[in-house]
């Protein structure tokens, strides 16, 4: 079993940023990967 972690630096919606990342993560365990996520966000401070 491999292990691929993902690292997310977004900024932007989480809504959209959860979307995206479901269909990573999907993709990577349809080949038999274990995926860890870990998220790290960015705010924009104005």
């Amino acid at each position: 079993m491999k292990t691929i972690e993902i690292e997310i630096v977004k900024s932007g919606s989480r809504k959209d940023l959860k979307i995206e990342l479901d269909k990573a993560v999907k993709k990577f365990r349809s080949k038999g990967l274990e995926v860890v996520v870990q998220y790290r966000t960015q705010a924009i401070l104005k």
